[in-house]
């Protein structure tokens, strides 16, 4: 089965939080580029966050998906203060191959994915289709600056931080600490 799943971090070492997460992904089977993007639903102060989407070959279904997402986010330091606190790390199933499913643990697609950017955007980068499901119209990241996608998104910023490229190269590499020196020139 084909999963689609967000990651968002914008707390300790974001870059290394996705990095980390996407090695301990099960199935992963590709990743869009990682966006900085403007906090949503946050307090006021929060710090942009770094968000990706990675697409994964996961034999399972979508509650032992879920259950695993729950034990990486604890792995790498998960914290839940409160709501809609900064996130050390936050993967949430976005959609599914051939899954429609609302129930008192999951729903997918994801309730909130078709009025978020930082999720439609590198969905469309690994799969347009179902972006443009998810979305519920035709999206196309192309045009996210157009007058009709600033009144449906209003004031959300995505901007590319690492190419797709790049962060297969970090996959690569030996460390989540390796890779993050290297994504800053150092």
């Amino acid at each position: 089965m084909k999963y689609f799943v967000a990651l968002g971090s914008n707390s300790g070492d974001p870059l290394a939080n996705l990095i980390g997460a996407l090695r301990l992904l099960p199935g992963l089977a590709g990743t869009s580029s990682i966006y900085l993007t403007s906090p949503v639903e946050m307090e006021p102060d929060a710090e942009p966050v770094l968000n990706a989407v990675a697409a994964l070959d996961f034999p399972e279904g979508p509650h032992e998906l879920w259950s695993r997402l729950a034990q990486i986010e604890d792995s790498l330091g998960r914290r839940r203060p409160y709501r809609n606190a900064p996130r050390t790390l936050d993967l949430d199933i976005v959609a599914a191959d051939r899954i429609r499913l609302e129930d008192d643990v999951l729903t997918i697609p994801h309730p909130r994915a078709a009025s978020r950017l930082f999720v439609l955007v590198p969905l469309a980068e690994l799969d347009s289709s179902m972006a443009q499901e998810v979305a519920g119209f035709d999206f196309d990241a192309a045009h996210v600056g157009d007058t009709e996608y600033r009144t449906r998104f209003g004031s959300q910023v995505v901007e590319v931080f690492m190419s797709a490229q790049v962060v297969g190269e970090h996959l690569a590499a030996d460390g989540p600490e390796e890779g993050s020196a290297r994504a800053h020139g150092k």
